[in-house]
């Protein structure tokens, strides 16, 4: 009698192929507990802040996170990383050189390095409007995400960090003395007044977060660096106290109260300077609280200088400088410039 039994059943064994039970998919028995249904909406923003970008792809896969708008900041930087420049990279569009390098390579503010500064505009029309729309503490927060997937900084994120850390030079300006400044959708300032102590921690975090250097090229990129103020001196001129008293208590004497403007003048000069212009009278300037403390710190008194007139006059001694010194390099070409004049001047 044959045996059937299905050890000897299969192909190759003897007995006839068996053909197997088609698998019924089964129902689960347990179910897996969503653990984000039950986090209050604070805990799910702190887990978007900690995510960065990655909390786009938690949403596809929680249907709780779904359902919650993105916060503003991801919400910015999602369009900021979709955004493609309005023209093709040109050649004279160059990676923005950070204020340390210029600081260390001696170079001076001129209306021709800031237009190089700025030419980063016409490159990215576009995500300058949602760069000046945005409030400070929002650009901010955008800057540490675009930082967390950057990969190097000639890439297409690296070359929008650039154009960010320009924007910040500004918003640092601004901070500095007490308001952020941003432009709404009819292309209007919109100025929001900031208090000592909220201006104070905007400044903590762009130099303690962000690592934007402090230093008299600190607003180079700027159209205020032609005064080659510091930080500190920019927070002593406007009066900002608490911004002035932790700028002092954390960075080096020579960027706070041994810092110098282009003019020369120091932190208490710029004050007082900004005390006359304000109209106050002497009794108001001789009580400031800020003159007073400036002078415990080690800050001497000092005559105010115009700033403009100042800087006026040494770009009028360096051009008359600079006139000598052609004129005196090839003295023995002056007959033949002199015959081609009439053909050669600008002026016809």
């Amino acid at each position: 009698m044959a045996d059937y039994s299905p050890l000897h059943a299969g192909p190759g064994v003897g007995g006839a192929p068996t053909m197997r039970a088609p698998v019924q998919k089964s129902r689960c028995s347990y179910v897996i507990n969503n653990p984000f249904e039950k986090l209050s909406t604070d805990i799910l923003n702190v887990i978007d802040a900690r995510l960065g970008l990655d909390a786009v792809r938690l949403r596809s896969a929680s249907k709780s996170m779904a359902t919650m708008p993105l916060p503003p900041a991801l919400a910015l930087a999602q369009a900021v990383m979709v955004t493609k420049s309005d023209v093709q990279p040109m050649t004279y569009t160059r990676t923005r050189r950070h204020p340390r390098e210029i600081a260390w390579a001696g170079k001076h503010w001129s209306p021709q390095s800031y237009a190089r500064s700025n030419r980063w505009r016409a490159e990215w029309a576009t995500l300058a409007r949602k760069f000046e729309s945005a409030p400070v503490n929002q650009l901010m927060d955008l800057h540490e995400t675009l930082w967390s997937v950057r990969t190097k900084p000639s890439s297409l994120v690296g070359r929008k960090i650039a154009a960010l850390d320009s924007v910040l030079d500004e918003r640092l300006w601004a901070a500095c003395c007490g308001k952020d400044i941003r432009t709404n959708a009819n292309g209007q300032k919109v100025v929001t007044a900031l208090s000592e102590h909220a201006s104070t921690r905007v400044v903590q975090r762009m130099f303690q977060d962000l690592a934007m250097y402090n230093g008299p090229t600190s607003f180079f990129h700027t159209k205020y660096g032609w005064l080659r103020f510091t930080p500190f001196l920019l927070a002593a001129e406007r009066g900002n106290l608490t911004l002035a008293k932790w700028l002092y208590r954390t960075f080096d004497p020579k960027v706070t109260v041994d810092a110098r403007s282009q003019a020369g003048n120091n932190a208490h000069a710029l004050h007082e300077a900004e005390l006359m212009r304000t109209f106050h009278t002497p009794e108001q300037i001789d009580d400031s609280e800020m003159l007073r403390w400036l002078r415990e710190v080690g800050v001497p008194r000092q005559t105010p200088r115009n700033e403009s007139a100042v800087y006026k006059k040494r770009i009028a001694d360096r051009l008359a400088h600079s006139q000598t010194s052609s004129q005196s390099i090839d003295p023995s070409s002056e007959s033949s410039q002199s015959s081609q004049s009439s053909s050669d001047s600008p002026l016809q």
